[in-house]
């Protein structure tokens, strides 16, 4: 597994862990990702070939949970981090990360649900979900994809 790999679950473990136990996400920790992000992806060459399409299926599930976070029915920090994502994965894996941490997030649900764990309106912290999404696209051999 590449270094950077290991930077972004890491990232995105401390980032689940504080979402999980607090609801919340320091704004400067999530700043710092975006900016290493930023330094590596650029550093790798990341947006010298991106065409303007490849910019949008990279971009577009990071602008859906902001769209989300204005109307009141996602976090803002949620947008954020899957905007930050897109810089260091293809295409292809942002929006299967984005669909799989959806699945497992409405599968979770639906068991607290049936446990009564949870209630109907009750919120779940959805950066969790999305580490354990990217988790599983690492594992499955589908990485950050840096040169």
């Amino acid at each position: 597994m590449r270094v950077e790999t290991i930077f972004v679950m890491i990232w995105l473990g401390i980032l689940a862990i504080l979402d999980l136990r607090h609801g919340r996400v320091p704004v400067w920790l999530v700043v710092l990702g975006g900016i290493i992000m930023t330094i590596v992806s650029k550093k790798g060459g990341l947006w010298e070939s991106a065409s303007l399409m490849e910019l949008v299926w990279r971009f577009w599930p990071g602008a859906f949970l902001l769209a989300a976070a204005v109307c009141k029915k996602a976090g803002w920090a949620d947008g954020a981090v899957l905007l930050i994502l897109g810089m260091g994965f293809t295409p292809g894996e942002c929006t299967a990360g984005f669909a799989i941490s959806l699945v497992l997030s409405f599968a979770i649900s639906l068991l607290l649900l049936a446990f009564r764990k949870i209630r109907l309106c009750g919120k779940l912290p959805y950066l969790p979900f999305l580490w354990m999404g990217y988790l599983m696209q690492a594992a499955a051999g589908r990485g950050v994809v840096f040169p």
